[in-house]
């Protein structure tokens, strides 16, 4: 998956910037169950919708940072 796309759907979550750099810490780690026990508590229709896109696209998302750095493909 595109890294801009998913941090586009991150964005629209809203909320608490730590919150929303630990996410994206995670995601670019790959680490999409952790990153989904961050929004556990916030019930909001933004969090919802980015908790079902992470699911259909889980599969999709890769540990980017890894793939950066041993230059594999492109993150974009």
């Amino acid at each position: 998956m595109d890294w801009y796309h998913l941090k586009e759907n991150l964005y629209k979550v809203g909320g608490s910037l730590k919150r929303f750099k630990a996410a994206e810490t995670l995601l670019w780690q790959g680490h999409v169950e952790t990153t989904q026990a961050l929004f556990h508590n916030c019930r909001s229709k933004q969090v919802n919708n980015f908790i079902t896109y992470l699911e259909k696209h889980r599969s999709r998302i890769v540990n980017y940072d890894y793939y950066q750095t041993e230059q594999l493909c492109s993150i974009g």
